[in-house]
């Protein structure tokens, strides 16, 4: 290769609470001696939270006589009135009625609810007092709406339960005029389309993987004046290696490794390089600081002057000193697997020449080629490209040496630009955009272009190629 004094140099994813449940009350039942016919009821007992809740809803006091209270010993279930159908009593508050007339008294809620006898006391003599319900009267028939205590309103003969309008209570109206509307339904927001998606993601990779990297602080170890080549740390080298491969990822192409022996021999490159304050890739035994190796790797390496570790990458993308663009064709090599990296305060050396190589040709970079500006989305900046850059197609399995190209901007009108091809064996399709940027920009919005390539060849195939670039503001 030829010595340059350019700035670079190219190396050829329960239950509600309050939810109601379902509970049952036990009706337990009591005996109160046997009758002359034996066939009067047991005496019901008191549904305590029945009569509590019905009692409140009502705001007052049903009152029940049980007659004829009576049976055998023994039993369990609800009695029965002269054996006819069960009979189910409206039952008082228990915190504020009077004692019932089955002999409970207030103070002894156990004869009401069933409940075993105090201590020392004798359950056999345990009798009632008389009342007129036991004196013989025939025992009364169940309550009919009818039969409730004056000033209290009847059941309704529905479900057992009280509407507002039978307690005497008028509903609240509304004034449908001057009723409140409810809020208008948010609108649901459309979901991202895919052309979103890819744009999203090309910008975030902007952000989380280049400018990260570029940011690394070298901690080189070197002295130029004492020609000791040092050395810089893991994460100044990974940094370099991740901006090598987020460019290779927009441009369509696999990633590549680290080589600790490639960074070895191109420290030593970085070395001379930075000592003599010029680039060469062929460095003579007159250099400061000269090593066979160092020159060596001078010749397999992208060289940088006034730039260091990844922040020569943007240079060696827009490849401004170079008409070839061999710095940028060499970090797109499609069969490169293998790199390292020498770094001094102001020097880089990448090495990009070494012994490993892919055997085969990706199929994506066969068919579609390798384009920068890339396809899709791209970050409009001096770190990624800018529509004023050179422009370059390579069809590394084809050949562009017939091969036209046509630049449109997102009006359909064609925009003049200056073709030439670049490289011997495998030659690339390069083009300048030569129209002024009011023609073609749309910043801040995107900026769209079409590229259109014809008479492409692979093989005895004549084809054409057509893709979009879309510049984004980061």
């Amino acid at each position: 290769m030829n010595e340059q004094s350019a700035a670079v140099l190219a190396a050829g994813r329960r239950r509600p609470i309050g939810q109601p449940t379902k509970t049952k009350t036990k009706t337990k039942t009591r005996s109160l001696g046997s009758s002359a016919g034996g066939g009067l009821p047991r005496c019901v007992a008191t549904l305590r939270e029945a009569a509590r809740c019905t009692a409140l809803a009502i705001g007052a006091l049903a009152m029940v006589q049980l007659g004829g209270c009576g049976g055998s010993d023994g039993g369990s279930g609800a009695g029965t009135l002269g054996g006819g159908d069960p009979q189910v009593a409206i039952a008082p508050n228990p915190d504020t009625a009077a004692p019932a007339a089955s002999g409970a008294s207030a103070a002894d809620p156990g004869t009401a609810t069933g409940s075993s006898l105090p201590p020392n006391s004798d359950a056999s003599s345990a009798s009632p007092p008389a009342s007129p319900a036991t004196a013989g009267a025939a025992p009364p028939l169940p309550l009919s709406p009818t039969d409730a205590v004056a000033g209290t309103p009847a059941l309704p003969p529905d479900k057992g339960t009280i509407k507002p309008e039978d307690a005497g209570v008028k509903p609240p109206t509304v004034d449908a005029a001057s009723a409140v509307p409810p809020p208008p339904a948010a609108p649901v927001p459309a979901p991202p389309s895919s052309a979103d998606l890819a744009r999203k993601a090309v910008l975030d990779a902007y952000r989380g993987t280049l400018l990260p990297a570029l940011a690394v602080s070298p901690a080189w170890t070197g002295n130029l004046e004492r020609c000791a080549a040092g050395d810089t740390s893991p994460g100044y080298k990974a940094a370099v290696l991740a901006g090598v491969n987020y460019y290779r990822s927009l441009a369509g192409l696999g990633p590549v490794k680290l080589n600790a022996s490639y960074s070895a021999r191109a420290q030593q490159a970085a070395l001379m390089m930075g000592a003599e304050r010029r680039l060469s890739h062929h460095p003579d035994a007159s250099w400061k600081c000269y090593t066979r190796v160092g020159a060596e790797a001078a010749d397999a390496s992208n060289l940088a002057y006034g730039f260091r570790g990844a922040l020569a990458l943007p240079a060696y993308m827009d490849d401004a000193s170079a008409p070839e663009l061999g710095h940028r064709r060499w970090l797109l090599y499609p069969w490169l697997k293998e790199i390292g990296t020498g770094d001094t305060a102001g020097t880089n050396a990448l090495y990009v020449y070494g012994d490993a190589f892919a055997d085969l040709l990706p199929a994506r970079a066969a068919e579609d080629g390798i384009a920068w500006p890339p396809r899709g989305f791209v970050p409009l900046g001096d770190h990624t490209a800018r529509p004023t850059w050179a422009w370059s197609f390579d069809l590394p399995d084809g050949d562009l040496r017939q091969a036209t190209v046509t630049l449109t901007n997102d009006r359909g009108q064609v925009m003049p630009i200056a073709t030439r091809l670049t490289g011997d064996e495998h030659p690339a399709l390069v083009w300048r955009l030569q129209a002024p940027e009011s023609a073609w920009s749309r910043s801040p919005a995107d900026t769209r272009f079409t590229v259109r390539i014809d008479n492409a060849r692979t093989g005895s195939r004549v084809r054409s190629i057509s893709y979009d670039v879309i510049f984004a503001l980061p």
